[in-house]
């Protein structure tokens, strides 16, 4: 599912791969994402030719298990860009 919006196109997927392919689809030359460290890392490396933020998620159940980020963190980073 993807959202455009003020000039940005929001994406919501589950999982690195999913990730991949909607980057790779779309054009885009730079993303912010927001994962594990480890799926961010290895996403960044599989698009070596756009800038990728990453946001790492907040994991209280464990390891990539039932993941959440704060709405707060991602419009700061947003606004910060902007103003770039």
């Amino acid at each position: 599912m993807a959202l455009r919006r003020d000039g940005l196109t929001v994406a919501i997927v589950g999982g690195g791969e999913a990730a991949v392919a909607v980057v790779g689809r779309s054009g885009a030359r730079l993303v912010i994402a927001v994962a594990c460290e480890r799926e961010l890392l290895e996403g960044a490396l599989r698009c070596p030719d756009v800038a990728v933020l990453g946001i790492p998620n907040e994991r209280p159940h464990g390891p990539c298990r039932n993941t959440t980020v704060d709405p707060a963190r991602v419009a700061s980073v947003i606004s910060a860009l902007r103003e770039f």
